[in-house]
Formats: C-alpha cells, sequence, structure tokens
C-alpha cells in the first residue's frame, strides 16, 4: 500500500501597521532609529533591555540587534537596508540571527517551522505640527497570534522610545544654553556685570583675550566675557542647543541666514556653530557631545 503526504498549508500573512506620534523634532526620532547607543535605550519589550548594537547606515549595509529578556535569554534579529531616504524613510529586511549575526530560522528560538525567514520592515517619518509622526510597517508577519504579539512588543518599544524623547526634549528643546559678551574692554566688562549682577567669574584668561567665565552653579544658563579679535567687534551672542549643528546650518541658509562659522569642535565635549539672521543678528549653535 502507498501512502501520499498532503502538502502543507502556507501560513497567512499580513502587514502589521502601527503609527504613532511623538512630541519630539524628526531629526531626534531619526536619530533614534539609526544611531547604535541610542537605539540601545528602547528597542525591546517592556522589561527588556538592549546589550548590542550594530548599524551600517548605507543601502546594502547590514543591523544587528540584541534584546535581553527579563530572565535573561537573548533574542538576535538582523536585516539589510535596502532603502534610506534620511530623516524620512527607511526599508530593511528583519530576521532572526545568532549572536554573530546569521540568519536563523524562527525555531532557533521557539517559533513554528513555518515562520518566514525573512521579512521587511518600513518605517517613515512625518513633521506634523511640531512634532512626528512615525509609521512602522513589518511586513510578511503571520497572521493571528504572531502579529498580535508582535504588535504588542512594537508598541511597547514605542512606549519606552516615547520616554526616552521626552526626557531628551524636555531637557533640551533647543534653549539657550550659552551667552558670550565680548567687547574690547573685557576687564571692564567683567567688573561691571559683578558689580550689577553679583556674578562670580573666573580670573580673566590672556591668551584666550582675557575670557572669563561665569560660574552659574548650575543654575539657570553658562557663559563668557572677553575681547574680540580678528575684527570681532562688540556683541552679545547666545547659544541655542541643537542635536545637528550641520543640519541646523543647512536649515539656516534655506531660510535665508548666513552662515558665519562652520560646525567646529572647540573641546572633547563641545561642537559649535555661527550664524546671523536676515538683519544680522549673531546667533551661535552648540551640541554638547557626551564624554
Amino acid at each position: 500500500m502507498t501512502t501520499t503526504r498532503e502538502p502543507k498549508a502556507k501560513q497567512m500573512t499580513s502587514d502589521l501597521v502601527i503609527t504613532r506620534t511623538f512630541d519630539a523634532p524628526r531629526e531626534l526620532v531619526w536619530k533614534a532609529w539609526t544611531e547604535p547607543e541610542r537605539l540601545m535605550r528602547w528597542w525591546g519589550p517592556k522589561g527588556f533591555t538592549a546589550p548590542a548594537c550594530k548599524i551600517d547606515l548605507r543601502v546594502g549595509g547590514k543591523y544587528v540587534n540584541c534584546m535581553r529578556s527579563p530572565d535573561g535569554k537573548d533574542y538576535w534579529s538582523t536585516g539589510v537596508y535596502r532603502e534610506i531616504v534620511p530623516m524620512e524613510r527607511i526599508v530593511c529586511t528583519d530576521s532572526f540571527a545568532d549572536e554573530k549575526g546569521n540568519v536563523v530560522p524562527g525555531s532557533h528560538y521557539g517559533m513554528g517551522e513555518d515562520f518566514p525567514l525573512e521579512m521587511v520592515v518600513t518605517m517613515t517619518l512625518e513633521e506634523v505640527g511640531g512634532k512626528t509622526r512615525m509609521t512602522l510597517r513589518h511586513g510578511g508577519m503571520p497572521a493571528g497570534e504572531h502579529s498580535e504579539g508582535a504588535g504588542a512588543g512594537w508598541n511597547e518599544s514605542f512606549d519606552k522610545l516615547a520616554e526616552v524623547l521626552a526626557t531628551r526634549t524636555s531637557t533640551m528643546s533647543n534653549p539657550v544654553t550659552w551667552f558670550e559678551i565680548i567687547g574690547k574692554d573685557a576687564v571692564r566688562l567683567q567688573k561691571f556685570y559683578g558689580d550689577v549682577f553679583g556674578w562670580k567669574l573666573s580670573p580673566p584668561m590672556p591668551e584666550m583675550g582675557n575670557y572669563s567665565l561665569l560660574d552659574n552653579e548650575g543654575k539657570g544658563i553658562a557663559g563668557g566675557i572677553g575681547e574680540g579679535g580678528n575684527g570681532d567687534s562688540s556683541r552679545v551672542t547666545i547659544y541655542i542647543e541643537v542635536e545637528d549643528p550641520q543640519a541646523s546650518l543647512d536649515r539656516v541658509t534655506r531660510a535665508g541666514g548666513t552662515m558665519l562659522m562652520p560646525v567646529t569642535k572647540v573641546t572633547e565635549g563641545v561642537t559649535i556653530a555661527m550664524f546671523a539672521d536676515p538683519e544680522g543678528h549673531v546667533i551661535g549653535l552648540l551640541k554638547s557631545n557626551p564624554m
């Protein structure tokens, strides 16, 4: 007697679509997806951590992520970037992986034998009234409990992302963080502001145009008073903290402003740039680089 084996029914798949709006600039949300140290702060459902992340952000480049469950089990994933439109769109493949980044079947992590070896993730960002609308499409996800579980996992991850963004924007939101008062007689100016406001200023540094730093004791913005050089006339400049000075300079130029100083790393912890607005007011851009 002969027997025949019925072919296994093909598992039904669907596209999982999630839309979230974050109270943060699009630039910051983009960085949360594309910079390993930022992505590791929110990747994985509630209670999970992300101990490892590698990103080669280019078409054809590869990413490898690890999320760790509360009981210490690691789940690795990998994929290849198919499309990248800066600040707007990422399309990449999505597969389970081992710790070396090699693609493995879903059964490696207890999924069914017919779990797709490769899916596709599309993430888009839109600016909406000062906020950022993010749409995620996870294509090829098995319908039913797998899709429901993935949806819950993504949303818990995005809850963590919202918290990270809220923390960052509540302490930043492009605040004025530094000021400079530049004149012909720095010592005179330092005495004047010390007498008027009781400012505590460091001793003038002759090698830096008698520049003196304000000790604000961690309250309010900090600043300095010094003498101009190389034709630098008397001026007052405020510095606004930004995530990406170059991107901000690009917007300045498009809006009709003029770049006065390109992006310049002044110390290991600080990068600045300067521009003039359409009426000639000088504004500085500042980014604090974590040490």
